[in-house]
């Protein structure tokens, strides 16, 4: 049944992009998607450049197709109502990030690129102008981040009191998601500690590479203010440490079993990388003059409008937590 609905949904998801594509009028719409190659030679025909759609903001795009996809699981996950909050999780992001895989590698690499379809009429471009798979990569970075959230949001929505009983108890839960919250503003003061006393160079390694050049002559702001810096990254370090191993205690201490530790360092591992991506990333860099008012020398940089420019290793991160937390949970259970 699992299997016939995934087929189901894979043929539909490309049914829908073969409709949507066949006409100027369709194609243009998807504009977007487009290699930039042809997105320059569109924005040079006085005919076609009339019909370019108001581009959407990544997060835009990000929260729509997050709000679809957390529906379609919701409504799949329905079909299943005597499964738990763990299988439901697991088979909608197996579900999820196989749709993203079938995307990359049989609509956009193998058919949209091939396709007359989706060639612009009108458009004096060469075919091999088509070929160019960088956007359809950066869309499967992208989809990787969204499935793993409306896989997870699918799952609470289907099964939310089962989340107590993964984590041991009502307590366990607030406890969980009190260490979040505390993971996420110890890692906000340590940036904010970076930015205004410790020399960044040392500490700029998040951010885009013009930034991070910017940043090579940048001097303290008052004597001592290194000293300082560095006492007050080193007590964020300990405090980290310090939850870590808290968690892990307090686990141990009320029985966790390997399942309700996987749970937990789920939610405070991947719950302190959204916020690191959504945070940190977006908002506090793209967003807000935040850095610009320690580092004036950063002013103008065109990083500041690049949200996503640390795609591909926030998208390793976010794979290998799920590794690193399963490990974690077994040293937890076994050794302990």
């Amino acid at each position: 049944m699992k299997v016939l609905i995934a087929i189901l949904l894979y043929g539909l998801f490309f049914l829908m992009c073969y409709l949507g594509t066949g006409t100027l009028k369709k194609n243009m719409k998807s504009f977007y998607s487009y290699p930039d190659e042809i997105q320059d030679r569109i924005r040079k025909d006085a005919t076609l450049v009339t019909m370019i759609p108001k581009q959407k903001t990544m997060m835009q795009s990000f929260v729509s197709n997050l709000i679809l996809f957390s529906v379609v699981f919701v409504l799949i996950g329905l079909l299943f109502p005597k499964e738990g909050f763990v299988r439901c999780f697991v088979y909608f992001l197996i579900l999820g990030q196989g749709l993203n895989l079938f995307d990359l590698l049989v609509i956009d690499l193998l058919w949209w690129r091939n396709t007359k379809r989706t060639q612009i009429e009108g458009l004096d471009a060469d075919r091999e102008l088509y070929q160019n798979p960088r956007k359809h990569i950066d869309a499967f970075y992208r989809g990787m981040l969204m499935f793993l959230c409306a896989a997870f949001i699918s799952a609470v929505v289907l099964r939310p009191i089962e989340i107590y009983g993964i984590l041991g108890s009502f307590e366990g839960t607030l406890t969980t998601i009190f260490i979040t919250i505390l993971f996420c503003t110890v890692m906000f003061l340590a940036v904010w500690t970076g930015a205004a006393l410790y020399p960044m160079p040392k500490l700029s390694s998040f951010m885009p590479k013009d930034i991070q050049e910017k940043l090579k002559d940048h001097k303290p702001p008052f004597q001592g203010a290194k000293i300082l810096g560095l006492v007050l990254i080193i007590i964020e370090v300990m405090a980290l440490i310090g939850l870590m191993t808290y968690m892990i205690w307090d686990g141990i201490h009320n029985g966790f079993t390997f399942g309700q530790f996987f749970a937990r360092f789920l939610i405070v591992l991947y719950g302190e990388k959204m916020f690191d991506i959504l945070f940190l990333d977006y908002f506090l860099i793209t967003r807000t003059h935040f850095f610009q008012h320690y580092l004036p020398e950063t002013e103008g940089c065109e990083g500041y409008n690049q949200f996503g420019y640390n795609k591909k290793e926030q998208m390793l991160k976010l794979v290998s937590l799920a590794f690193v937390c399963a490990l974690e949970a077994w040293i937890c259970t076994v050794i302990w």
